[in-house]
């Protein structure tokens, strides 16, 4: 796959999580590991996978057989197309989890985002709803600025950005664009897009309101130095990721 290819992939591909993300909510909801563990699906081969330890896995290796009538595999080291649906902590252990890798191929991005978006849909990752608080303590005004994407395209193509800074960016855009938020309007990304897309990539909400912001003041300054504005561009997206 290349680099422009990831929004038509994502588009083709997250109906498939989506299912995948309800049918696992149904059999692993109440189940409760003894160690941290990190759900993925497989879109492309079909098959579900684990991080976990060996008792907890056992008791998921069969549900996902008898239940979910996928094929298992233990996952060592998530890579390539592996999309994070969710994650499940011990009941003394709950807070978030990342993503695990940064998106350094067109598949690693795909599976980056479309972790976020079926985790984001789903609570943030973990199998249970949001806290409407995670958002609450967020200002209207922070939550609904607007990142111009037609610009921010522009402003990648004329500072000569990598093909995989311009794909990361334009795709990230493309993912959170997604996300519900009354405030959306065409050709725009808001604030609340984008914390509701880092919250499902990487645990925090406020991490997207904090780079919309940062977007939307690169976007304003003097276009007579473009390759300024893709080096903040450059230093702003990958803190989506968690790097």
């Amino acid at each position: 796959m290349r680099w422009p290819d990831v929004p038509v992939v994502l588009t083709q591909l997250l109906p498939d999580c989506h299912r995948a993300q309800t049918a696992l909510r149904k059999v692993a909801a109440s189940f409760y590991p003894q160690a941290p563990v990190g759900y993925y699906f497989d879109p492309i081969a079909r098959r579900f996978g684990a991080v976990a330890e060996a008792d907890d896995w056992r008791i998921i290796k069969q549900a996902a057989s008898s239940c979910l009538r996928l094929r298992a595999a233990q996952v060592e080291e998530p890579h390539s197309r592996w999309v994070k649906l969710a994650y499940r902590l011990p009941l003394t252990r709950r807070s978030s989890q990342p993503f695990v890798g940064p998106p350094v191929s067109p598949w690693r991005l795909t599976a980056a985002l479309l972790s976020g978006l079926t985790k984001a849909a789903a609570g943030y990752g973990d199998l249970a709803w949001p806290d409407a608080s995670v958002v609450a303590g967020h200002t209207e005004k922070t939550a609904g600025i607007g990142v111009n994407i037609n610009a921010l395209g522009q402003t990648l193509w004329e500072g000569g950005a990598s093909p995989q800074l311009a794909a990361s960016t334009m795709s990230t855009m493309y993912a959170a664009q997604q996300m519900p938020d009354s405030r959306s309007r065409p050709g725009l990304v808001t604030g609340h897009q984008l914390g509701q897309l880092a919250a499902g990539m990487i645990g925090s909400y406020a991490t997207g309101l904090l780079a919309a912001a940062a977007l939307q003041r690169t976007l304003q300054l003097p276009s007579d130095d473009p390759k300024l504005q893709v080096g903040v561009i450059g230093s702003v997206v990958p803190k989506l990721f968690g790097e």
